[in-house]
Formats: C-alpha cells, sequence, structure tokens
C-alpha cells in the first residue's frame, strides 16, 4: 500500500508540474545599449520550439502598448545545452522614448500571454509595476525584473533548471550574452521535487507535495483586493511566487529575495474566480489554490 501510494503522488506531482511548466520564457533584456541594434530581448526554451506566431509586445510604464514584434524570423531553438537554447531578437525602438523602463509580454500564437515583465523603476524610485490597459496583456500586472546599471550588462535569468521559475534575474558578471546561454545558467532537470518524508525515517525523500507542511501562508482567502504571503521564517535563497489561472496561464509572478519572511501581490484588477500559487522558496516547489472574489 505504501508503495501504491508514493507512486501516486509520484504522479501527481508530475501532473503538477506539467500543468504549470513554463519552458518558453524571456530570458534576456538590453534597453539601455548604446547601440540601437544592440538592443533587444532573448526568448529561451527547448531545442526544436516552432516560436513561428509568437509575439512580443512591448508596453510604455502607463500600460499602453509602445510597440510589437514577431518572432517569425529563426524561430526554432536551437540545442545549446542540454536539449535547450536561446534566440536574441533585436529590438531598436526599445527604450526609444529614453524613459528607462517600460515592459515587455511574450504572447502565444493563440493570444495567451506567457509571461509579462517590467524592468526600472518608478520616478519615486520604486521597482515599476505596469498595469496593462490595451494589447494582450490588458487587465494583467507584471512582475518587475530589476533594472540595468551599464549598457553593456543587460538583464538576465541565472540558476539552473528549465522553467521560468526555476531562475532569478540579475546582471551578468561580465557582458551581456546575446544569443548564448546566459552566465551563471544553466539548462538541467534537477531530478524531480525532493521533500522530506515524514514517517520517521530519516534521509528518505520522495516525489510528493507536501499539504499544511509548507511552511507558508496566504491571506486573506478569498482575496479580495491585495494577497500577503507569509513565510515561517525568512527564506536562505532568492525564489519567486507566480500566481496562475486556472487553466495554467502566468498572471503574475514575484520574486521573493534572500532574508524575506513575506512577499505580496497587488489582486485588485483580478477578475473573481479560482487561481493558483505556485512556489519556489528554499529549493522547494509546491502550489497553493487560492480564490479571488
Amino acid at each position: 500500500m505504501k508503495k501504491t501510494f508514493i507512486s501516486f503522488l509520484t504522479f501527481l506531482v508530475a501532473g503538477i508540474t506539467a500543468c504549470f511548466a513554463q519552458t518558453t520564457f524571456i530570458n534576456e533584456i538590453n534597453y539601455l545599449a548604446t547601440n540601437p541594434s544592440s538592443r533587444g530581448v532573448e526568448i529561451a526554451g527547448e531545442s526544436g520550439t516552432d516560436l513561428n506566431g509568437w509575439m512580443l509586445y512591448f508596453y510604455n510604464p502607463d500600460g499602453s502598448v509602445q510597440s510589437s514584434k514577431s518572432l517569425n524570423s529563426s524561430s526554432t531553438v536551437p540545442d545549446q545545452q542540454n536539449g535547450h537554447g536561446t534566440i536574441w531578437y533585436e529590438v531598436e525602438q526599445l527604450n526609444s522614448g529614453q524613459t528607462n523602463r517600460g515592459g515587455a509580454a511574450l504572447v502565444r500564437p493563440n493570444g495567451e500571454v506567457e509571461q509579462f515583465s517590467s524592468y526600472g523603476d518608478t520616478p519615486s524610485g520604486q521597482p515599476l509595476t505596469i498595469n496593462a490597459v490595451e494589447g494582450p496583456a490588458s487587465g494583467m500586472s507584471s512582475d518587475n525584473i530589476g533594472k540595468q546599471t551599464s549598457p553593456n550588462k543587460s538583464l538576465q535569468l541565472k540558476g539552473i533548471g528549465i522553467d521560468l521559475l526555476d531562475f532569478i534575474w540579475g546582471l551578468p558578471l561580465f557582458n551581456s550574452t546575446p544569443g548564448q546561454v546566459n552566465t551563471l545558467q544553466i539548462f538541467q532537470l534537477i531530478g524531480g521535487l525532493l521533500f522530506w518524508k515524514d514517517d520517521g525515517q530519516s534521509g528518505d525523500v520522495i516525489n510528493a507535495v507536501p499539504i499544511g507542511s509548507d511552511g507558508t501562508e496566504v491571506y486573506p482567502n478569498p482575496i479580495i483586493g491585495a494577497m500577503n504571503i507569509r513565510f515561517e521564517r525568512p527564506v536562505v535563497l532568492d525564489g519567486a511566487v507566480e500566481l496562475r489561472d486556472g487553466f495554467g496561464r502566468l498572471i503574475q509572478h514575484t520574486q521573493v529575495a534572500a532574508g524575506d519572511d513575506q512577499a505580496y501581490m497587488d489582486c485588485s484588477r483580478l477578475p473573481a474566480g479560482q487561481y493558483y500559487l505556485r512556489f519556489n522558496i528554499d529549493g522547494k516547489v509546491f502550489t497553493k489554490q487560492v480564490i479571488k472574489n
């Protein structure tokens, strides 16, 4: 019976992972390059992924669409590392208004937004969040990925994994790496979700999602406006939390820095319905269901 239960949990985790996996994503952005032709966006994904029909929409801080770009050219992701790779797309008009802030949405051929990220600060110095008022991301709020400090040091994802949430945003050790795997980035499946088995046998690990023992609290639930996330203790490693709808589409994403013991999401613009939080905290990946009234 115990083996059957473990097998069921493994199957359950595999299903959850497949449902929430986001293996095609924005991997690098350079909006400050002095040479306009060096400005652009890098897309990462599984090798052989056909990006024909995908689009990039670029947003102004006020939520309006600045421009868009088709990803039809050079649309198949190459194999650069362990069955994954990147493609760089030049976007000369990126930051053409010289505001040093804005946003980008990666959109599937069916019009669904795969990722909506913003970069730079507000005039008051706070990380910029864009509430889109038009285009495919209309009604969505962006996740802020940081800001560039030098024209030749792009914003890049770093870490180990194959899914967007496995990585964190930062600056390279040296220079930008357009069209290449980023500095301090390794595409590699880490071997599943590992959690402690609570049968009293030390060192025994199974693939399972902990229920009621993940050390997090989400309130209020149902959500009314803002959603607060509190951790049992300050996190040790940089992590992230994703909010997805019932179809698995990414709605919001927030970074959790080492030392934080709480996180926050503005859900006031979300329509009522059922949503899921996907956590990547201190090496553990798990989900929680939340309701918006």
